[in-house]
């Protein structure tokens, strides 16, 4: 388990306008702290095979999608030979 210190920050502006006691653009900076806490627990068998899956799933996906437009690319500057 662990904590990091996060800090939520805000912006906050105001124009004033003529007749007022000072014209200008006023900015306040505002920061309020908060504490982020998470904790590490060990994964599932289940989970892991899931997830190994996905992983396997989109490297076909990827690498077919990179034969297509490879195969595409050589069509378009080979013409039809490249069947």
């Amino acid at each position: 388990m662990g904590a990091a210190h996060l800090q939520n920050m805000g912006w906050e502006w105001e124009l004033k306008h003529a007749g007022s006691d000072i014209p200008g653009l006023f900015i306040e900076y505002q920061i309020s702290p908060m504490l982020l806490v998470y904790t590490e627990e060990r994964m599932s068998a289940l989970h892991f095979v899931t997830s190994a899956c996905a992983i396997v799933g989109g490297v076909f996906a990827v690498s077919k999608m990179l034969d297509r437009v490879i195969h595409a690319g050589g069509k378009a500057i080979f013409g039809a030979k490249a069947d």
